[in-house]
């Protein structure tokens, strides 16, 4: 008898994680820096490519993105970007280009890290909520 109930339960486990979220439930958009390029001339010049994957079946809305653009731990500079709309359960590719001071003592021969730490606000069927303060992308770059 306990060795049916047990196989009940894996059976449970592994059907509830199947199941589309619960009624109301909104996930969060998934974040991926796919590429970037840097170069330096009187600032430096960053170009990233990220992904934002909707993993919900209806559009998200990302509005009011902005924060602070990190550079070895330091920060950089403020960064706005524009609104964003997700298409449901779909991907939007978006190119950010921002550019930012050579910070004293910067060595080109040097591995260097970034991030982009901010919030936003975040739409979807008539409800809003406000992400603060979390690392929105990071990677690190050599200068060639």
């Amino acid at each position: 008898m306990l060795r049916n109930f047990n196989l009940w339960g894996i059976c449970a486990l592994v059907l509830t994680g199947c199941a589309p979220a619960a009624s109301g439930v909104i996930r969060l958009p998934e974040l991926q820096l796919k590429d970037s390029k840097v170069s330096m001339n009187a600032e430096l010049s960053y170009v990233l490519q990220v992904q934002l994957t909707n993993p919900n079946p209806f559009p998200l809305h990302l509005k009011n993105i902005s924060g602070q653009w990190i550079l070895n731990g330091k920060i950089s500079h403020a960064l706005k970007l524009p609104d964003l709309v997700l298409p449901p359960s779909g991907n939007l590719s978006y190119n950010l280009n921002t550019t930012g001071p050579i910070p004293d003592g910067f060595k080109t021969d040097k591995t260097h890290t970034f991030r982009f730490d901010g919030g936003y606000l975040l739409e979807a069927q008539g409800k809003q909520t406000t992400l603060q303060e979390y690392t929105l992308w990071q990677g690190a770059f050599r200068l060639p």
